[in-house]
């Protein structure tokens, strides 16, 4: 008693299909900033896998880069773990492309004590290591009130390999074992990968070669 004939109904219950997959499909887009290292990416780009503590999240990016074929993309403020060095340089040997922005403050100060002379080793077996900074904090500090100079950190702590995303709040360090750390495994949709790799890239583009860093330079090499 609907009086509509079977072509109509047929054509309805497309429609319908049509707008189900239209919602259904994840809206994703880039969100850009006056500077990149405010970027990031708005939408429903992937799943969460677990939610990973500090020994957790070093655990599972050893495996992670274990297995990469492809490519690894890496920042740490603190890094000394001779495992995760050994595992980059043994990706890179099997002809993964290995980028790490390291924080520069922190690889040129001796705390971690091994950090400059893990990043100078890794830079030695062809991996990609860049030293970053933030931004100065003279603008922020002015909006209240006090008058502050000085640049900020590369404070990211995250890997991405492929459409594998681990990122949270655990440093590469032996110390940050010990710590109360929260991070998180992120498989992401395919069509988002292109995104958030480029995201990824386009802040490691901010800091410059270790190998052209004229304060590593000043130091003994490892």
């Amino acid at each position: 008693g609907t009086g509509l004939s079977e072509g109509d109904r047929a054509s309805l219950r497309e429609r319908a299909q049509g707008a189900h997959h239209r919602a259904a499909k994840p809206m994703v887009r880039r969100v850009t900033a006056a500077h990149p290292k405010d970027n990031g990416i708005a939408g429903d780009f992937g799943v969460a896998l677990k939610l990973l503590g500090a020994v957790e999240t070093q655990e599972e990016t050893l495996r992670r880069v274990r297995a990469a074929m492809d490519t690894v993309y890496l920042f740490a403020y603190g890094f000394d773990r001779r495992d995760l060095t050994e595992e980059l340089i043994e990706a890179r040997g099997r002809g993964v492309r290995v980028v790490c922005g390291f924080d520069r403050r922190t690889t040129l100060s001796g705390t971690p004590r091994d950090m400059c002379q893990i990043a100078q080793e890794l830079d030695s077996h062809g991996v990609e290591v860049r030293l970053m900074n933030g931004v100065s904090v003279t603008d922020e500090y002015r909006e209240v009130n006090r008058v502050v100079n000085g640049t900020g950190l590369q404070h990211a702590k995250g890997v991405l390999l492929a459409d594998v995303l681990i990122v949270g709040s655990c440093n590469w360090r032996t110390s940050s074992r010990s710590n109360f750390e929260l991070g998180v495994l992120v498989r992401l949709r395919s069509e988002v990968v292109p995104i958030v790799t480029a995201t990824f890239m386009e802040r490691l583009a901010l800091g410059q070669r270790l190998d052209q860093d004229a304060g590593v330079a000043a130091r003994k090499p490892y």
